[in-house]
């Protein structure tokens, strides 16, 4: 006898991420030890990490429309990499440091790859049965 649905506790999971994120948000926002760049770089971690775990439970239930699923799958792609690129601009502020170019460099040779990807299928693709991993989906 089942008890719930297979997909009811990663619906929870995802559910109890964003209302992690939403709380962080809020300690950030009324936090005043931080500097406003310092700040802006940890919200905009934890804004993208709301999204990746929305984007992410939104691309897998079932029935939703086609478009939908693809932008999903899109910002799951992405939201990864903005959150690298926010925490690298945090670690530049600690550090008081600029010379930390080559996790930039990663991060956006990351975003003109999934870019190509959209075109090519090399991270993903939707076929007639729907979404299927590329070859280079180790990469993404």
């Amino acid at each position: 006898m089942k008890f719930f649905h297979p997909d009811l506790l990663r619906e929870i999971l995802m559910s109890t991420q964003v209302g992690i994120c939403v709380v962080l948000m809020v300690f950030n926002i009324i936090n005043t030890s931080l500097t406003r760049r310092k700040k802006f770089s940890i919200l905009s971690m934890t804004i993208f990490g709301m999204v990746l775990a929305i984007s992410d439970c939104f691309a897998n239930i079932g029935g939703m429309p086609r478009f939908v699923v693809m932008i999903c799958k899109f910002f799951t792609y992405l939201m990864p990499l903005m959150v690298v690129l926010a925490f690298n601009q945090y670690l530049k502020e600690f550090l008081k440091r600029e010379q930390i170019k080559s996790v930039d460099w990663i991060v956006f040779t990351g975003f003109a790859s999934l870019i190509i990807s959209q075109f090519t299928g090399w991270y993903y693709k939707f076929t007639e049965t729907g979404y299927e991993r590329g070859t280079a989906y180790i990469v993404s």
